[in-house]
């Protein structure tokens, strides 16, 4: 179910609009436009809710299992139809989805011996892909051609023209390949729990230096972003984010200059540039690159929501609490937040219970409902699974609403089991967090006694210092606020 429910968000309102082409009528007795219906609204959630909605079966009845075939069928085939047809889509995308679309269409006709029909699609296909660098469609429609002149028109001129670009186009596509590969074998390696960051971040720049010829010499997009990421991720891993910065203005400049209307790869480099703004503390800069990336983002698609994010912990980072606010407010009122993926959701749940302990200290002016911790706690499943990432977040915000409301018997209660959190979790780690939930596990030990948790929290506090934010080995989301700010907040409520 969870594959049908994102395919179910990928159709906006205005793809909407193209559905009815597609056979999913106004009928209330379809049924697959039922089920449609009822997955986009949230009131159906699982296969189990499905069956039990429309057969009140279990899912493995055969019924159920072919209705949601059909309705498979059906959004396949509207997405063929509708997938350029998208005002979140910049027109390079939109160029590359209708390309793709011919491309389908002219390979089921050549399989039904349409031949006049194929080669011409397939010839309109590989001048608009040749104008836009899309490898893999010139690839694809020039070997259609190639095909089409060797065996039916036996134009050998042609054949060898037809030839000549399959074959560079397979080398450009060798190429992306390449570093492709290389990039997601780096992106695993990095998952290992011996993973020497000293040892790759060598390979990595290794493997760049290997291919300077080929990026003065290709014109391959694909390859120039992936390149770039790789040589990024290296200094990343390093916390170089200085070179990260100065190697972002580089690839900006190059990318505005060779390869215009591809705005999604420049915002991949731009939100790079911000995040490591914000990890060494260069917040103004990072408003600014925010600025600028918010420029080539469409308003309402998932990249928006990533991009006012980072401008969230900017100003979350640098107090500016007031206007992270307005930032959450801007995003809490936009219809799209719905339909993006349930974990940036999350990150916005947990960005709203933040704010809702700032408020409840007077730190930001807001009317609203007392937050629900509790509710707050079972809407975010995605964190709570990642124990050593990401829940460090949401058990930092619950001990903060325990503290600020005075619940002093629930921090007591929990503080055993705090405790053996991070025994089980960080055992022989010194990371950020593990320090800040020892340091915050002292405030109810130490009987809630400043004198006392100061004199307990004394090394723990010197540790923090040592271990500076912008070596946070786990993703940045962990700290909607920085451990310090937060130490700061608790110990103000003593």
């Amino acid at each position: 179910m969870n594959e049908l429910k994102e395919l179910v968000r990928y159709f906006s309102d205005q793809k909407l609009q193209h559905i009815n082409v597609l056979g999913l009528s106004n009928e209330e007795d379809d049924l697959s436009e039922n089920l449609f219906r009822k997955v986009r609204n949230g009131s159906i959630n699982s296969d189990q809710e499905a069956s039990e909605y429309f057969f009140k079966k279990n899912p493995k009845y055969k019924g159920y299992r072919e209705l949601k075939l059909r309705l498979w069928d059906k959004l396949v085939n509207a997405v063929l139809i509708t997938g350029s047809h998208s005002n979140e889509y910049t027109t390079m995308q939109k160029s590359y989805a209708k390309l793709l679309r011919y491309l389908a269409v002219a390979k089921i006709l050549q399989t039904n011996t349409v031949h006049l029909t194929t080669v011409w699609i397939a010839d309109y296909v590989l001048k608009r892909a040749v104008q836009n660098k899309f490898y893999d469609c010139i690839e694809e429609a020039s070997r259609l051609l190639r095909d089409h002149h060797a065996v039916r028109t036996r134009d050998k001129k042609l054949y060898q023209h037809y030839k000549l670009i399959n074959q560079n186009a397979l080398k450009a596509i060798e190429l992306e390949q390449k570093v492709l590969l290389f990039y997601n074998d780096m992106i695993l390696a990095n998952q290992e729990k011996h993973f020497d960051v000293i040892e790759f971040s060598k390979k990595i720049f290794a493997f760049v230096k290997s291919l300077e010829t080929e990026i003065t010499e290709c014109d391959s997009f694909r390859f120039h972003v992936l390149i770039r990421l790789v040589r990024l991720t290296g200094f990343s891993m390093i916390h170089d984010h200085e070179s990260v910065i100065k190697y972002v203005q580089i690839d900006v400049k190059y990318f505005l200059e060779n390869h215009t209307g591809y705005n999604l790869s420049l915002v991949a480099l731009l939100l790079q540039k911000a995040t490591s703004c914000l990890k060494i503390g260069k917040y103004e800069k990072g408003l600014a690159t925010i600025q600028e990336c918010l420029a080539f983002v469409k308003k309402n698609n998932t990249n928006w929501f990533a991009t006012k994010h980072i401008e969230f912990l900017l100003r979350m980072h640098s107090k500016s609490y007031q206007k992270a606010l307005e930032i959450f407010q801007e995003v809490k009122s936009n219809r799209k937040l719905k339909y993006i993926p349930e974990s940036m959701q999350e990150d916005w749940k947990v960005a709203e219970a933040y704010l809702a302990v700032l408020k409840e200290n007077g730190k930001v002016d807001t009317n609203g409902k007392r937050f629900r911790v509790g509710k707050f706690m079972n809407e975010v499943p995605t964190y709570s699974k990642d124990k050593k990432g990401k829940n460090v977040s949401i058990l930092t915000a619950q001990f903060l609403f325990f503290l600020v409301r005075g619940k002093h018997d629930e921090l007591i209660c929990r503080s055993e089991s705090l405790q053996q959190y991070c025994n089980r979790n960080f055992k022989g780690r010194d990371g950020r967090s593990n320090i800040a939930l020892r340091m915050l596990n002292k405030i109810p030990t130490c009987d809630f006694k400043a004198v006392r948790i100061n004199a307990h929290t004394k090394e723990l506090r010197k540790r923090l210092a040592q271990t500076p934010y912008h070596e946070n080995k786990k993703d940045y989301l962990v700290e909607p606020m920085k451990y310090e700010d937060v130490w700061e907040l608790a110990m103000s409520r003593l």
